[in-house]
């Protein structure tokens, strides 16, 4: 179990601009200052991190083959669009985006359906106020490109609630997460260890 939480925070850390380098520099950027290229360059790849996470917890649970019916359907369809929205942001970094590294989840998350289908409404959760807590951080262009993707977690989000019986919108608005309480989140998860 060790070994997996290591490459976790490996596969975050990964590339000249990973993940935890981008969260550090996000934590004390000002978030009144006007976007600048590099902050554009870190947001960008603290999603694609963030979204790389859900793309493999969601391919892992297919993979698992232990969900069945709708819930079986939402993994499938989440794994799917979570593969895209990686694609997309990779292709939006272009050069810069750092190689993917194979998340090693633990067992539980993806071969339990009870556990899995609390795990993604909070990772979804977690993905959503990642979306809000970035768009200060970006350009304008990678926000309009950002702003097509987001939604659909947003979707997400709802899905799996109403899935697991929970009220699908359970607040007026979505806050804004920094991207250590992100990191945390996914930590207490479980999906980095």
């Amino acid at each position: 179990m060790r070994r997996a939480a290591t490459t976790r925070r490996q596969a975050l850390a990964a590339g000249g601009s990973g993940a935890l380098a981008a969260a550090g520099a996000l934590a004390w950027s000002d978030a009144h200052a006007a976007p600048s290229a590099a902050r554009t360059q870190d947001a960008l790849t603290f999603l694609l991190a963030v979204q790389r996470v859900e793309a493999d917890f969601y391919a892992g649970a297919v993979r698992a083959g232990a969900l069945r019916g709708k819930l079986a359907a939402f993994a499938s369809a989440a794994a799917d669009h979570e593969r895209r929205h990686a694609a997309f942001l990779e292709r939006a970094l272009g050069g810069a985006a750092p190689d993917a590294q194979p998340l090693d989840l633990p067992g539980e998350l993806v071969r339990q359906p009870g556990r899995f289908a609390l795990a993604a409404v909070r990772l979804e959760d977690l993905v959503v106020g990642a979306f809000n807590g970035q768009a200060a951080n970006l350009g304008p262009q990678a926000l309009a490109q950002v702003a097509t993707v987001a939604p659909v977690d947003a979707r997400h989000a709802a899905w799996i609630r109403a899935l697991v019986g929970m009220p699908p919108a359970p607040a007026t608005a979505d806050g804004a997460l920094t991207a250590r309480a992100v990191l945390d989140g996914l930590q207490g998860e479980g999906l980095l260890g």
